[in-house]
Order: structure tokens, then C-alpha cells, then sequence
């Protein structure tokens, strides 16, 4: 009897440990990824560069090796590799193009180089279904678009899942 009683005990403090830990809160969620994101959008100054060549090789470096816990293995193995075959590494071509796909980078058709681009949060939205905060980011400079940054936490970090389209 009393090896059931301590069984039936240990069950329900696992059962009580394991529902407090699956818990998404929104409000801790914004702050949280709001944070990180923040943290990491003034990791450089606007304008300085960040490779000196504009080349698939150091966009890859710049995303893998130099900022790898800001975003996830998601965003490096599958959405990565697809914006880097939309950019054609000329920077006269993709002086737009790459604000497109990667919005806080830029080249410049006058220095070599790829070049931080300073954005802003402007808006926010939590999707507690997806475990989830997207953030509404836009370019301080005008002639770049604005785009969508959807962050998600793995590993127990926020990071940056996606950039995607308005």
C-alpha cells in the first residue's frame, strides 16, 4: 500500500511540474524576444560593414559562425539558403534586393562590402498558438522596405525564425 501511495504522489508531481513548465506567456514572450531582438539590432553601428567582400561565402559566415544564437537552425538550414538564391552578388543589382531578403544588411555600389542597415521595431503581435512574436521592423533609411521578423524560442533563447514579406 504504501508503495502505491508514494507511485500515486510522485505521478502527480510530475504531472504538476510538467503542465507549469509548458506554459507560453504572452506577455513574458514580448518582452523576452523583444529583448534579444533588440540586443542584436545594435550588435553594429548603421552603416558599418560588416564583411568586406558581398559574396554568398560571407553572408553565410556573417548568419552561421558570427551571429549563430540569434537565429535558429531553421532559419540557417531551410530560409537562408532561399534569400541567398534571390540576391545575384552584384551590388549595382542587388543595392534593394538584399534589404529584401535580409533587411539590416545592405551594399553599396560605390564600397565593397556588405553594410549594417539600422532598423526600427515599430509594431508587434504574439501568436500563443505557434509559441510566437512577430515583430513589424522597418529601415531608418527610407529607400529600404520594411518587413516582418518572426522569432520563436528553441533551445530555451529566443531567436530569429524567419524574416518574411508584408
Amino acid at each position: 500500500m504504501k508503495k502505491i501511495v508514494i507511485s500515486l504522489l510522485s505521478l502527480l508531481v510530475l504531472i504538476t511540474l510538467g503542465g507549469c513548465q509548458s506554459k507560453f506567456d504572452p506577455t513574458t514572450a514580448l518582452k523576452d524576444s523583444r529583448e534579444t531582438l533588440n540586443d542584436f539590432l545594435v550588435t553594429y553601428e548603421d552603416e558599418e560593414q560588416v564583411s568586406e567582400q558581398y559574396n554568398k561565402e560571407s553572408l553565410e559566415k556573417f548568419f552561421i559562425d558570427y551571429n549563430k544564437d540569434i537565429f535558429t537552425e531553421n532559419f540557417k538550414e531551410n530560409i537562408l539558403p532561399q534569400k541567398l538564391e534571390n540576391l545575384k552578388f552584384d551590388s549595382e543589382k542587388d543595392f534593394r534586393n538584399i534589404g529584401k531578403q535580409l533587411l539590416f544588411l545592405s551594399v553599396s555600389s560605390n564600397k565593397e562590402g556588405i553594410f549594417w542597415n539600422e532598423v526600427e521595431l515599430a509594431d508587434d503581435e504574439v501568436d500563443s498558438e505557434k509559441e510566437a512574436v512577430t515583430y513589424y521592423v522597418r529601415s531608418k533609411a527610407r529607400s529600404f522596405s520594411s518587413r516582418y521578423v518572426e522569432m520563436i524560442k528553441e533551445n530555451g533563447k529566443w531567436k530569429i525564425n524567419n524574416i518574411l514579406d508584408i
